[in-house]
């Protein structure tokens, strides 16, 4: 239930619903691709995986931390897809 403030002046705070996330994409290249701001917030139960490495751009990449709970199976991963991508490091 987390308080949602909106840029647009004028429009009234809001809270997305438990058990929800908000999801924006943020790639500049990709505007008009949809996301909550088009179809609202996402049950939990409609989320399928979570994210482990980000890529902005070529210099700009990093792993994400997640849970310490989930640190084994996302290390697992990252082992594998180390291993398959020449030059990842």
């Amino acid at each position: 239930g987390d308080e949602m403030v909106s840029e647009v002046e004028g429009e009234e705070a809001w809270r997305v619903p438990e058990a929800h996330c908000w999801v924006v994409c943020d790639n500049p290249a990709a505007e008009n691709a949809p996301d909550s701001r088009q179809f609202g917030p996402v049950s939990f139960k409609d989320v399928v995986g979570r994210v482990i490495y980000a890529f902005r751009s070529a210099t700009d990449h990093v792993r994400v931390k997640n849970s310490p709970l989930s640190a084994p199976g996302d290390n697992l991963i990252m082992e594998f897809e180390r291993e398959g991508v020449q030059g990842f490091k």
